[in-house]
């Protein structure tokens, strides 16, 4: 069964009484809240150990002597089929598992959906109706006032990606809101966002300065967070274009100026400076993930390989 996955991010009246969760999409920030809001659920509600496994064979659905119950969180889908949903052992263990959109995922996802013992969550950018939602639960918990005029420059300014989202809000949430207009808003809330976005456009630089511009704008986990989302988003672009035209043609209209350096980085890459590329993504998003003490280490390693691809 599929719930919308603002329903338990804005916590909603919604009971998790499955033993079962598929957390997938697009949008990584999102699909983490939601897999935080699951193991806190059931964390509150009973004693429960976590344990991070890479798929289901490596379950162990015995029962724990002292009365443990395990909450498995997988990041890989193999071995899950029709069967393994349908034959579950009813136990308390919970099995959440979170995977980003693929062909492979899509496809295993459909099994969730069509079984009434699991949950599913699809985590995309947020809408503007979406980003509605989510300003109004967090003004009526603070007892904020916007007027009309300022609730809709947020609808239109704010990140469309969750983890962002929550934190501009909470920006403005500490401010005395006699104080808010559009010029202190825009001030708060945008002024890095340029900052990080220019540093793609600074990748032909030389490695000085380029580690001067890393060490200077990202300092915390939310600005590299920030800055692997924005270069992620335009080397996608260039990774599944398959010709000059249609590159040009989704590059983004706000960067106008912009549009001859991107199209000169594009020409610099073929098939296989585009799989080294891919392979970059992969692994630098997955020690992002499970090294969190040395991550902004692994982002100023991502971007300057990702100059010494498109330069070779």
């Amino acid at each position: 069964m599929k719930i919308d996955p603002l329903k338990i991010v804005l916590d909603e009246d919604i009971k998790l009484n499955n033993s079962l969760y598929f957390v997938s999409g697009n949008e990584p920030t999102l699909m983490e809240k939601v897999k935080d809001k699951i193991v806190s659920n059931y964390k509150k509600n009973g004693l429960y150990t976590i344990k991070n496994i890479k798929n289901i064979k490596d379950l162990d659905e015995g029962v724990s002597l002292f009365g443990d119950k395990t909450i498995y969180l997988i990041k890989d889908t193999s071995g899950i089929d029709k069967y393994f949903i349908n034959n579950l052992p009813e136990n308390q263990n919970v099995i959440i598992i979170c995977v980003e959109n693929s062909p492979k995922s899509n496809i295993v996802k459909k099994y969730f959906i069509e079984s009434d013992k699991s949950y599913v969550f699809d985590c995309y950018e947020l809408n503007k109706e979406s980003i509605k939602k989510v300003l109004v639960s967090k003004i009526n918990r603070t007892k904020i006032k916007l007027d009309q005029s300022l609730f809709w420059f947020l609808i239109d300014k704010l990140d469309n990606r969750y983890f962002f989202l929550e934190q501009e809000i909470d920006k403005i949430t500490k401010i005395n809101s006699k104080s808010l207009d559009e010029n202190l808003l825009n001030k708060i809330l945008f002024k890095n966002s340029s900052g990080v976005e220019k540093m793609f456009f600074q990748i032909l630089d030389e490695n000085k300065k380029i580690i001067e511009s890393f060490n200077n704008k990202i300092t915390n986990q939310a600005e590299l967070q920030e800055f692997f989302y924005v270069f992620k988003k335009y080397c996608l672009l260039i990774i599944e274009c398959d010709d000059l035209s249609g590159f040009t043609n989704k590059i983004p209209r706000f960067l106008f100026r912009e549009k001859p350096y991107m199209i000169s980085l594009f020409k610099r890459y073929n098939d296989v400076k585009r799989k080294k590329l891919i392979k970059l993504l992969y692994e630098t998003e997955k020690s992002l993930r499970k090294d969190v003490g040395l991550s902004l280490s692994v982002g100023l390693r991502f971007i300057l390989k990702f100059k010494k691809i498109t330069i070779s």
